[in-house]
C-alpha cells in the first residue's frame, strides 16, 4: 500500500484555526493515525466475528480497546466511495446522512480548512434504550487519490475547547477511525473497503452491549452503503 499525497503540515498556508500557533497540529495527528491504522491492517491476530453477504467483520485487541475491522466491496471508485462516509455538510460533498439510516441525530462542523475539518456528531439512543445519547468530537483528514489510485478518510476523536465533555450527552471517544479504499484489480470503478474503529462509548456499559452495538452498526452501514452504491446513489446526489 503506497503512501498518500498529503503534504507536510509546514507546507500548508495558515488558514482559519491553523493560523493560531497554539492550535493542535491536526495534519500531524491525521498522518500519525494513518500510519497506526496501516500497521494494524498488517497484523495477523484478527479474529472473525461475522461474515455474511460479502461483509466480513473481525477484531483484535489493542492497548486502546477492541479494534473492529469491516471489509467489503462497493460499486464505486475510491474517489467516489470517499463521499459515502463523509458528512453531507463537509467539503467532500458527502453523502453519509443522505442514505444512511442510523441513530445519527446531528452533525455540526466546528472548524474547516482545505486540509481538514472538525465535527461534533450526536448519536441518538440505541439498542432499545440500553445505550443513551452520545456525542463525539472528530477531526477528518483525507486523500482522494493516493499513489496506488486508492483513497482514505480518517476521523479519530480529539479534544476541543468549544465542546468539553458534559454529563449529557455522554462523550464517546473514537480512539481509532478510518476508511481505506483500494481499487479492485481490473475494475477501477469498484473499491475494496476496509473500515477500522476503536470506540469507547463511555458510561457504564457492559462489554457485550458495546461489542454487539459496534458489530451491528458496522454491518448495517456496509449493507446500506453497498445497496446505495449499486443503485448509483452518488450520480443523482
Amino acid at each position: 500500500m503506497a503512501e498518500g499525497n498529503s503534504q507536510p503540515a509546514d507546507t500548508t498556508p495558515p488558514t482559519d484555526a491553523s493560523a493560531d500557533a497554539s492550535s493542535p497540529d491536526y495534519l500531524k495527528i491525521i498522518a500519525n493515525h494513518r500510519e497506526e491504522l496501516l500497521t494494524a491492517m498488517k497484523a495477523t491476530d484478527w479474529v472473525e466475528t461475522k461474515n455474511k453477504d460479502g461483509i466480513r467483520i473481525t477484531y483484535r485487541m489493542t492497548d486502546k480497546g477492541k479494534m473492529f475491522r469491516c471489509e467489503y466491496e462497493v460499486d464505486a471508485s475510491p474517489k467516489v466511495s470517499i463521499r459515502y462516509c463523509s458528512p453531507a455538510k463537509g467539503p467532500l460533498n458527502g453523502l453519509r446522512e443522505k442514505f444512511r439510516k442510523s441513530a445519527l441525530k446531528s452533525v455540526e462542523i466546528i472548524e474547516e480548512t482545505e486540509k481538514y475539518f472538525i465535527t461534533r456528531e450526536v448519536l441518538g439512543s440505541a439498542m432499545m434504550g440500553l445505550i443513551s445519547e452520545r456525542d463525539l468530537i472528530c477531526v477528518y483528514g483525507w486523500d482522494t487519490e493516493t499513489e496506488d489510485k486508492g483513497a482514505y478518510i480518517l476521523h479519530p476523536s480529539i479534544e476541543h475547547p468549544k465542546y468539553p465533555p458534559k454529563d449529557k450527552p455522554v462523550r464517546a471517544i473514537k480512539h481509532a477511525g478510518g476508511h481505506f479504499f483500494f481499487p479492485v484489480e481490473g475494475n477501477p470503478d469498484k473499491s475494496n473497503v476496509v473500515v477500522l474503529i476503536v470506540l469507547n462509548m463511555g458510561g457504564m456499559l457492559p462489554v457485550s452491549v458495546v461489542d454487539s452495538f459496534q458489530t451491528g452498526a458496522m454491518f448495517d452501514f456496509a449493507t446500506q452503503w453497498k445497496d446505495a452504491a449499486a443503485k448509483k446513489f452518488h450520480e443523482s446526489n
